[in-house]
């Protein structure tokens, strides 16, 4: 589904799979000679896996189960969702979002890392089954330079921008249509030695607002929109639950049909000494739409990759996350 022109969107109803290449494959063979996977979208059937469901009953199972996500609003993320009366100039296009049929076209996206630079991102370690052992950090960082450059081999268009959460968000890289340039500024980010009781999730939402103005379209179900916005959340803390301060930059951003956020949670096995369900829950909840992807993974490398994998497709053309069903083989069974 490349699109080499500058100017023109891919206006194909389907994404078409990107063959990888020889560079990316080797970078999976450097963190582990057996994980090497090729993921395929079939028919509609639910088989995300979760690192919270019991490990007996997932070696039981023929396909594990999907992750335990909650597609219910909880009350805390309901009061950050607009309501008709608060809603702005986006509101127009926003009215029983999920049943808008928007046009599946590859438009250029806006994507919003969004990495933790907690100390947990470095505390807690994933073990290859050759022996090595990586961060979180370590490997966040080596799965978004694939992730850069194949999103960067499907459209050129896409633009990509870095925010950095310590006690609350910075915005530190902007807007970049070259990938490198984004792996680069990565590479100079590191955790920090801080333990945080407390993260208000607002202070995200609110830098994103103030550095992206979302477009208004006014018929959304016949006209492609110039761009849509993604902000994809790396999330590493395993003891502190996000809250939302202030709601105004959410409840902006969430009015826009053309934004959505994505999550990646990783942390600790979840057990009674931390709180790694109720940060994954409140993530959950920030999909009022339905429309986001919310991953989690504990210690389990290979997940990694495959789940950052499935950040590739775009928001307008990918099925609900509940509909997903990967195939996941290995490059030995060709």
């Amino acid at each position: 589904m490349a699109d080499d022109s500058d100017d023109t969107f891919d206006n194909s109803t389907e994404s078409q799979p990107v063959p990888p290449s020889q560079e990316v494959l080797n970078e999976y063979a450097i963190i582990d000679d057996q994980c090497v996977t090729e993921v395929s979208p079939s028919q509609s059937q639910s088989s995300t896996s979760s690192d919270l469901v019991n490990e007996n009953t997932r070696k039981n199972e023929k396909r594990r189960p999907e992750m335990t996500r909650r597609y219910s609003i909880s009350s805390s993320a309901a009061a950050a969702s607009p309501s008709l009366g608060q809603q702005d100039e986006y509101a127009t296009n926003l009215i029983d979002t999920p049943s808008i049929k928007f046009p599946r076209v590859n438009c250029p996206e806006k994507i919003i890392i969004c990495l933790d630079l907690s100390s947990e991102m470095e505390s807690l370690l994933f073990k290859s089954r050759a022996g090595d052992k990586f961060s979180p950090m370590k490997l966040i960082k080596r799965a978004l330079g694939i992730y850069l450059q194949t999103k960067s081999q499907i459209n050129r268009n896409h633009e990509y921008a870095l925010i950095a959460l310590h006690g609350d968000a910075v915005w530190v890289k902007d807007f970049t249509k070259d990938p490198k340039e984004v792996v680069n500024f990565l590479d100079d980010l590191s955790p920090k030695s801080f333990q945080c009781d407390s993260f208000d999730i607002g202070s995200l939402f609110e830098v994103i607002s103030n550095h992206v103005v979302l477009p208004v379209v006014n018929d959304p179900t016949a006209v492609p929109p110039p761009f849509t916005a993604r902000a994809i959340l790396f999330y590493g803390r395993s003891h502190c639950v996000p809250s939302i301060l202030n709601d105004e930059g959410f409840k902006l951003l969430n009015s826009s049909p053309y934004f959505f956020i994505d999550a990646f949670y990783v942390h600790e096995p979840a057990s009674d000494d931390n709180k790694c369900e109720e940060v994954f829950n409140f993530l959950c909840d920030l999909d009022t739409k339905e429309r986001s992807y919310i991953f989690e993974v504990a210690k389990n490398l290979t997940r990694v990759y495959d789940h950052i994998a499935q950040l590739l497709a775009h928001p307008l053309q990918r099925p609900y996350q509940k509909d997903l069903y990967f195939k996941i083989n290995s490059l030995r069974d060709g």
